[in-house]
């Protein structure tokens, strides 16, 4: 599996710019419900390196409610103890 997303990787990362992939992203984020959103930080978010991991929660601090970072972190919380 690795090998194919190397793989993969590659090919994307030389027939696109940084920028192009970049908005797959947000193109993907805006389709998502709340509910998918969570439970894709549920996944992702352990997944990041630390520097990664401080660079999403920010810029979902900045976006969402008080009440929704909350539970983002409280999950997180939550995921890492079990």
């Amino acid at each position: 599996m690795a090998d194919e997303e190397d793989g993969i990787n590659q090919v994307i990362w030389d027939a696109f710019s940084d920028e192009e992939i970049l908005s797959w992203q947000s193109q993907i984020m805006d389709k998502l419900t709340p509910e998918q959103k969570m439970l894709w930080f549920r996944f992702i978010i352990p997944a990041l390196n630390p520097s990664e991991r401080q660079m999403m929660l920010g810029g979902v601090r900045e976006s969402v409610p008080a009440e929704a970072y909350a539970g983002i972190i409280e999950g997180q919380a939550v995921h890492e103890r079990r």
